[in-house]
């Protein structure tokens, strides 16, 4: 048995099913034949290298029995793994933004006939347990098109562009965001915020002093100052605004908890201060 291609996405109410082709070889037998049957999987995934985690159990699409022949033959059937919400983003937060592993524990029932005397007719009474493991290796890029056939492209799956080689003085700030990136997919949300924070302080030691971001604030506040600003100074607004946003991922709330940020929160606050690195980038460039 083998798996033939990447698993695919069904959305459901409640739950998305994952379906797994699966290619079942059987070789050729005298008669009589032998009956194969009740085929089940317990699935398990997790990144490559490392042991894989109980996800649930996989059963085939419609009801499956099959049958061998004097021959060798080869047949397909899909089979069907449902998970709920909560069970696809453990998942997501196992798989941490790299590839996927899933293992296939096979079992079923293999039924031969038994003779009971000479002239008797056969009847299917010896049953026997038959087992066999599969893996199925699943790259970023195919899981990424079955996250897109559930819907959940728009929030597991984030495209960010960052500087590549980045000036020696954002460095820090670079690595900083894809840190927060990799948190993102990973669905650590406040660990992401803080570290785009984190990011933004790096930027604002090189992009203006506090005496700038004072006249900036107190130009954004004048309706017509406002209106004057430059690009830069709209740049260094929009920094000083995603580390005040980022600002609660340090501190507790008003009932002495930590503050909990949500993926929509992560996305928002990370495109934003990508943008800020941009902008800082260029002015640096100007400056050289």
């Amino acid at each position: 048995m083998r798996m033939t291609a990447p698993p695919r996405g069904v959305p459901g109410v409640g739950f998305s099913r994952l379906q797994f082709p699966l290619e079942i070889h059987l070789d050729g037998v005298p008669a009589p034949a032998v009956v194969l049957e009740q085929l089940i999987a317990n699935v398990s995934a997790g990144p490559p290298g490392a042991g894989p985690q109980p996800l649930g159990k996989a059963v085939p699409q419609s009801s499956w029995f099959t049958w061998t022949i004097e021959h060798r033959r080869t047949e397909t059937i899909v089979l069907e793994l449902d998970l709920a919400g909560e069970r696809l983003e453990a998942l997501e937060r196992l798989r941490a933004g790299g590839p996927l592993v899933f293992q296939f524990d096979l079992s079923l029932h293999v039924r031969r006939p038994v003779q009971a005397q000479p002239g008797v007719q056969s009847i299917w009474v010896d049953v026997h347990p038959g087992f066999e493991r599969v893996q199925l290796p699943v790259n970023i890029s195919d899981w990424a098109q079955v996250l897109n056939q559930l819907g959940y492209l728009d929030v597991l799956i984030v495209a960010v562009d960052l500087p590549f080689d980045a000036p020696n003085e954002l460095r820090e700030a670079v690595k900083l965001l894809r840190e927060a990136h990799a948190d993102l997919i990973a669905g650590r949300y406040t660990p992401a915020v803080r570290s785009c924070r984190l990011a933004m302080e790096s930027v604002g030691t090189l992009t203006s002093t506090e005496t700038a971001q004072s006249r900036i604030r107190k130009s954004f506040a004048d309706n017509d100052e406002s209106q004057k600003m430059n690009t830069g100074d709209r740049a260094e607004l929009v920094r000083m605004a995603v580390r005040h946003f980022c600002h609660p991922a340090h501190h507790v709330g008003e009932n002495r908890a930590p503050v909990v940020f949500n993926r929509h929160d992560t996305l928002f606050v990370l495109t934003a201060a990508a943008g800020v690195i941009w902008e800082a980038m260029g002015q640096l460039r100007t400056r050289a």
